[in-house]
């Protein structure tokens, strides 16, 4: 359950909101007071995690409720309700860390569409966190044992302050920069990084922080590589990163150097990763075919049966076999018709029909051009080719 707090000195649009909508039904705890004054202690004792109110009220207006709301509890989601005079008020009050407004009137609907996309990202906030805290866990767990990376796994001991995230949320906006490491080039990962550095340098980055941001840096990069397959135990064995910290005090230069350092060698393990990968696809793409070529089998369909298109599956395929796949399906279907005609008596058309020719004309052209001679004369001459 969210726990929410209307505050508006007017009665009965106070009854109204709260009479007007289910909000148990909606996962809500709701409290409501008339003034500024009067909610303060309810934000304190409540821990409220949505605040809807009014803008003008006697004894403590909006605006000020607010102010010392977020210093009661940074995270606080606020929602502003304004009249048509207080409209640009209310649009500048955005700023101050707002997160939606109401223009009166407005219908009940309006105001539970609101609270509710509010509600849901607090849930997706919740999520990520979760995810994080579960990668720091395990992190700490995997190092707890090795006193020589006991600097390194110190950085994940304690969870980060939620104010922190909100005042460095410019690494998590950043999303770029993680997706990069699944799908992009070392230049698209020196672009993003660029771009991540530029946006810390708007910061007075104290010595203490860089470790802070090492912090969230690791788990966003960890939990976008476990997306891939990856678990921690394999990224902490694959690079060493306490030896990546500096042995003396972070600076700005030692901090960028380090963030490039981590991102090309975590890129690195996922180019060697998807090389692995690619065989291993590639590998069972051709025990397939060998096992079904007799069908007949198209590269689309092949294609479509392991998810890929077509062009991706036939420059993977020459990538990783050094030939292309039509002739990879000929090699196979050209040998096992030298063997039927070796050691079978079978008709020529029952020969095309097992390599996956369903015309024995176009099969023996086919034969012809690639062997030299028809399957007839292939046949009748097998000791002397």
């Amino acid at each position: 359950m969210f726990k929410l707090l209307i505050v508006e000195d007017g009665i009965p649009l106070l009854d109204k909101m709260a009479n007007n909508i289910d909000w148990e039904a909606n996962e809500y705890l709701l409290s409501t007071a008339t003034n500024g004054l009067e909610a303060l202690p309810i934000l304190v004792q409540e821990d409220i995690d949505i605040m809807v109110t009014d803008i003008r009220m006697p004894k403590m207006d909006g605006m000020e409720l607010i102010k010392k709301g977020l210093e009661i509890k940074p995270d606080l989601k606020t929602v502003i309700i304004s009249g048509h005079a207080e409209f640009e008020y209310a649009q500048q009050s955005i700023r101050l860390g707002v997160t939606d407004y109401l223009l009166k009137p407005f219908r009940s609907q309006s105001l539970l569409e609101v609270v509710n996309k509010i509600k849901d990202d607090l849930l997706n906030q919740r999520k990520e966190q979760a995810e994080l805290d579960n990668i720091r866990e395990s992190i700490v767990n995997e190092l707890k044992v090795d006193s020589e990376k006991d600097r390194f796994r110190k950085l994940f001991d304690s969870t980060i302050s939620e104010e922190f995230y909100q005042k460095h949320a410019v690494i998590f906006d950043n999303q770029k920069l993680f997706q990069n490491l699944k799908s992009g080039t070392k230049e698209d990962i020196d672009a993003s990084i660029k771009m991540l550095i530029e946006s810390l340098t708007l910061f007075n980055i104290k010595e203490d922080e860089f470790y802070l941001f090492i912090n969230s840096i690791v788990l966003l990069a960890f939990r976008s590589l476990n997306e891939m397959g990856f678990t921690v135990e394999e990224l902490l064995e694959k690079m060493d990163f306490a030896q990546q910290l500096p042995a003396e005090e972070f600076t700005v230069e030692k901090f960028n150097k380090w963030i490039h350092d981590f991102f090309h060698s975590l890129h690195q393990a996922v180019q060697n990763n998807n090389l692995s990968f690619n065989k291993k696809v590639i590998n069972e793409i051709k025990t397939f075919v060998k096992e079904n070529f007799a069908k007949g089998i198209t590269l689309g369909e092949l294609a479509h049966k392991f998810n890929m298109s077509s062009s991706n599956l036939s420059q993977l395929f020459l990538r990783i076999e050094g030939m292309n796949f039509t002739e990879y399906l000929n090699e196979l279907r050209v040998n096992k018709a030298k063997e039927l005609l070796k050691t079978t008596d079978l008709k020529i058309y029952s020969i095309a029909d097992q390599v996956g020719f369903n015309d024995s004309y176009y099969f023996s052209s086919w034969f012809k051009k690639i062997v030299g001679v028809s399957p007839t004369t292939y046949r009748e001459n097998i000791d002397l080719l």
